[in-house]
């Protein structure tokens, strides 16, 4: 059976563990980042989803990655947490955020969900910010709340395809993004 892993932001942190842990199950892992992964036998496609044509350079790439695939498990990983509060976010910082955490899911979604096989799956990496709040990362929170939206509406647009969809949001754990966050 041929597997693929399409992953974003999986060079460090969750999506480094994430990409390591598919390819231990014989997935072929796909990272999209700005940064290289350092797993043997991934293919990096680089790319910046701030930028808003930064599908363009890649969708030949995915589709070819997909193409044979009898499973393919997207993965929306990559995350962008700046420190602000509703007091000072400034209208382009906040959406730079929602444009790498919340649309650029959507964007390629939009690109291979056509291209799912039955079997497939469509995973949202959210955070236990996705339910709460704290002080400090409004725009970031905003954002993942907007992504459990993003889940919830993939499971009822998709439903009786055979493609399954889940956020998980998981609580604190130590990545560069936490230990930036929390020593600002």
């Amino acid at each position: 059976m041929s597997k693929v892993l399409i992953i974003t932001g999986g060079s460090k942190g969750i999506g480094r563990a994430t990409a390591q842990r598919f390819s231990e199950a014989y997935y072929r892992v796909v990272n999209l980042s700005r940064k290289p992964i350092d797993l043997a036998g991934a293919q990096q496609i680089p790319v910046d989803m701030l930028e808003q044509d930064w599908l363009a350079g890649c969708q030949s790439a995915l589709l070819d990655a997909v193409a044979d695939a009898e499973q393919v498990v997207l993965v929306h990983n990559a995350a962008r947490q700046d420190g602000d509060t509703v007091a000072d976010l400034e209208g382009d910082a906040f959406r730079d955020v929602l444009q790498i955490n919340l649309v650029a899911p959507q964007e390629l979604n939009r690109l291979l969900i056509p291209h799912l096989p039955e079997g497939s799956a469509i995973l949202y990496v959210g955070s236990t910010l996705a339910e709460k709040a704290v002080s400090g990362c409004a725009s970031y929170i905003a954002s993942k709340h907007g992504l459990v939206g993003l889940m919830r509406s993939t499971v009822q647009d998709l439903a009786g395809r055979g493609i399954h969809s889940a956020c998980v949001c998981p609580g604190f754990t130590d990545t560069e993004m936490l230990r930036g966050h929390i020593n600002n």
